[in-house]
């Protein structure tokens, strides 16, 4: 595998949604590629990000005035 086809996966892949033929293939060249093995790495710390922050609950009556707007 190369590097283009490598990091079209490596989201994918962070996620665990390879199969595990394609997980192999890009597993084994992120062991021998400092390149994608950082791009790799950045996509796990945006990962712990978005683990690690709130979404705030929408404020009361949002849905009744966007129903309200659309009519």
């Amino acid at each position: 595998m190369d590097c283009v086809t490598a990091k079209e996966y490596l989201s994918a892949y962070c996620d665990g949604e390879l199969s595990t033929e394609l997980a192999s293939q890009v597993r084994d060249h992120i062991a021998g590629c400092r390149d994608c093995c950082d791009e790799l790495a950045s996509f796990k710390k945006l990962s712990a990000l978005f683990d690690d922050s709130t979404v705030p609950s929408p404020p009361g009556g949002l849905w009744a005035n966007i129903e309200k707007t659309m009519a």
